[in-house]
């Protein structure tokens, strides 16, 4: 029989907790951030273009 072993230090699906958009952090990390780059992305090829 085949043992395999199973890492410990990796993270489960199990084991994350939900967004707390109560948090600034959370907020700026995963929303803020994210729609910085987009706009960033957007000018950037707007004068790309140009």
């Amino acid at each position: 029989m085949l043992l395999i072993q199973i890492p410990e230090e990796v993270p489960k699906p199990h084991q994350n907790d939900p967004l707390d958009f109560t948090s600034a952090t959370e907020l700026i990390l995963y929303v803020g951030l994210p729609l910085l780059f987009i706009f960033l992305y957007y000018l950037w090829k707007r004068s790309k273009k140009q």
